[in-house]
């Protein structure tokens, strides 16, 4: 089957995922005015959302991603449209073994292990870390383990990604931890976002490692993504409310009038 066959679009496209989502830049003030941001959290889970439907139409017709990478996704970043391009898909019984991985940051551990072939499950655990990407902007497996690297071979990787990853936010674990070196960003965004958001990334990056049953699928991240766009609300700038954080109510929302006030 050739990768035009499995062509997948929700629109149109004008930039590279890898670009809206790259580790350097992605939440500074000159990046959202170089693309023209402004209702960045709307757009950046418009975007989770429409990418992570793509990803399920082709699941859905019996296939899988074979080198799913930021590389490979095109947005259109007025509308949130998604296109994957430039990417082989195989069937649920073919399979692919590790030795034909392409980037490690975006392979699940036991694919990269050479314990297990790629497949849907292992589509699961790569969506989950570019989402990871969009939202918080960094690398989820990337923290303090990798600031005294002087280079970083594959062998590295391969042992940093596949066989010992830790979650930069794993509450029992302080050796892999965010730093402003490696997961500045996340370190900003993850105080952020709402309790139930943390808890399905925190529960793929520890237990759905090793256990591949507990990655939750592309309809369960499209649920999970949705109900997080709710939580949106635009004052002078985006904020996520939830509810069981008071302290994420901004201010403004404590001044409000209807009918009376508040």
């Amino acid at each position: 089957m050739s990768k035009m066959d499995l062509y997948a679009c929700s629109g149109k496209e004008n930039g590279s995922l890898d670009d809206f989502c790259s580790t350097d830049n992605f939440l500074d003030d000159t990046t959202r005015s170089s693309w023209n941001i402004s209702d960045r959290l709307s757009l950046t889970f418009t975007i989770c959302i429409n990418l992570t439907n793509v990803i399920r139409s082709i699941h859905l017709r019996g296939y899988y991603f074979k080198n799913l990478t930021p590389q490979n996704i095109m947005i259109d970043i007025e509308t949130g449209d998604v296109a994957i391009i430039n990417i082989d898909c195989g069937t649920y019984e073919e399979g692919m073994l590790h030795d034909d991985i392409i980037d490690y940051y975006y392979a699940a551990p036991e694919v990269i292990k050479g314990h297990a072939k790629i497949d849907v499950r292992s589509n699961y655990y790569v969506l989950a870390v570019i989402l990871y990407r969009l939202i918080f902007g960094d690398h989820p497996m990337v923290g303090k383990k990798w600031e005294n690297i002087p280079l970083l071979t594959d062998k590295i990787k391969w042992h940093l990604l596949g066989y010992k990853p830790i979650f930069h936010f794993l509450p029992f674990d302080k050796s892999n931890e965010a730093t402003m070196n490696y997961g500045r960003h996340a370190i900003e965004n993850w105080k952020c976002c709402p309790i139930f958001l943390r808890r399905y990334f925190t529960n793929v990056f520890t237990k759905g490692v090793d256990n591949l049953a507990a990655r939750p699928s592309d309809g369960e991240w499209i649920a999970a993504l949705i109900k997080g766009r709710d939580c949106i609300i635009k004052l002078d700038r985006e904020y996520f409310v939830d509810d069981n954080l008071l302290g994420s109510i901004p201010d403004a929302c404590m001044k409000l009038y209807i009918g009376k006030k508040i």
